[in-house]
């Protein structure tokens, strides 16, 4: 029903109607099981590419929106013993889109390629089909011999098949460090300050590299980057995102007066510092031994600058202690007081840097936090506290898998999960009676909920 109401040319020509499958897509994707998402693959890979006829007032990469781009690849990844005719049937309508995407230009060859992307990440091309792909993924290039693919975050190329040759991270990180720090504020000569329209949610430079860097250590559940930075790199990056903050902070005023235009436009610039923390761990923290106690200190301000708008970049937190030790005692406290507060984005972050602060010490990058942050965030699951709990049950989980020496006899939460992925450990009833429970829910993704935490952990 959602395919045939897609394809109607008098849907795709509505400006209010030619986004309105989406929705509908993303929810069916969510609810289907992992078999149920690969009988539906051979239509989707089938379905028209962009066509003539869409609002002219929609940019063409946001007009009649692709439901592959929703399509949840990587879950395919779940079955044990793919179907071996759902299988050919994928195989034939990849052969399908690999020569149209061969015949196609414009928007109608981009979208061809998102979708021979996520059929790549899902491995269900043949050998044949991926050289086919690499061909031509690379047969149109950028100045900086990227392929030529829109709207599409560079750091992915390093997982996309590439010629012989080629040299995919020396091509990404030319294009990252070519990138400006051009934001929505601009001033004119008297100083007033006004906003421009930009075409990105987050600024490309602080995403891009964010995504595309090589962390110190790679955690289950974040970008697999794989760039590693020079010092005179990440100084340069460190110092055009700061150049950048320096002119964009003031769309939150505008936003705050009602500017012409003004409506918004803090958005894209609380979407980049939101990112902020990733981007100073990943890129610039990893070499950051050109900085002086100047630069330090301008950091530091930074970081408490932006919580003032929404953003919490904790993070970085553990990072810093590797270059100041001394401040660990200052850092410790901030987390604490995140773990304890009533704000979901303080309580979420405050957990993800305590998660990677005891992940660098266990490989002696830095000193161990003190225990009682990790008592913290275990009262912070155990008592079941709404703001944030979803994240510190998440990064909790995720250390009892990682390390799970943590556990002692009084974490009872640990113990749970503990018994969960040991399998000589006998099942606790708590758990038994939460996979019950889950397995009668009415929402399909609850009741797959339990079994999808286990392979997420194998």
């Amino acid at each position: 029903m959602v395919m045939r109401f897609y394809c109607q040319p008098g849907v795709r020509a509505h400006i209010r109607m030619h986004d309105a499958a989406e929705p509908w897509f993303r929810r069916l994707f969510e609810a289907a099981d992992a078999k149920l998402l690969l009988e539906w693959l051979p239509q989707l890979i089938r379905a028209p590419l962009f066509e003539e006829g869409t609002p002219t007032v929609i940019p063409a990469g946001s007009a009649w929106p692709d439901p592959m781009r929703d399509f949840p690849s990587d879950r395919i990844g779940e079955i044990t013993s793919l179907d071996p005719d759902l299988v050919k049937l994928t195989h034939e309508a990849t052969d399908w889109l690999l020569r149209r995407a061969t015949s196609e230009s414009g928007e109608a060859r981009q979208r061809a390629l998102f979708r021979l992307t996520d059929i790549f990440r899902a491995k269900l091309m043949t050998p044949k089909q991926s050289e086919q792909f690499r061909d031509l993924l690379w047969s149109e290039t950028t100045d900086k011999g990227l392929p030529s693919l829109h709207n599409f975050a560079v750091f992915g190329f390093l997982h996309l098949p590439a010629p012989l040759g080629v040299d995919v991270q020396d091509g990404i990180k030319k294009h990252i460090l070519s990138l400006g720090f051009e934001g929505v504020v601009k001033y004119d000569e008297s100083g007033k300050a006004s906003v421009a329209s930009r075409n990105w949610s987050k600024l490309p430079l602080i995403n891009e590299a964010s995504l595309a860097s090589k962390p110190i250590i790679q955690l289950r559940g974040e970008a697999l980057g794989g760039i590693k930075w020079a010092q005179i790199e990440t100084k340069e990056l460190y110092e055009k995102a700061h150049k950048w903050w320096l002119i964009d902070k003031a769309a939150f005023e505008i936003s705050k007066v009602g500017e012409p235009f003004g409506f918004g436009v803090s958005d894209p610039v609380l979407n980049t510092i939101k990112e902020l923390g990733s981007f100073l761990s990943r890129a610039v923290l990893q070499n950051m031994e050109w900085a002086n106690e100047a630069t330090w200190t301008e950091l530091l301000l930074w970081l408490d600058e932006v919580r003032n708008y929404g953003a919490f970049p904790s993070v970085v937190f553990p990072y810093v202690l590797h270059y100041r030790p001394g401040d660990s005692e200052r850092f410790a406290s901030q987390i604490l007081n995140d773990l304890n507060s009533d704000t979901a984005e303080a309580t979420s972050a405050a957990a993800r840097s305590l998660r990677h602060w005891i992940c660098l010490a266990s490989a002696g990058y830095v000193q161990a936090p003190p225990p009682i942050l990790m008592s913290a965030l275990i009262d912070r699951v155990m008592f079941r506290r709404k703001p944030g709990v979803h994240s510190c049950f998440a990064h909790l989980t995720y250390l009892i898998v990682d390390k799970p020496e943590l556990i002692t006899a009084s974490t009872i939460a640990l113990k749970l999960w503990h018994s969960k992925i040991t399998p000589d450990v006998p099942v606790p009833i708590v758990l038994t009676m939460w996979s019950e429970t889950c397995a009668s829910d009415p929402l399909p993704e609850i009741r797959r909920a339990f079994d999808t935490w286990t392979t997420d952990f194998s």
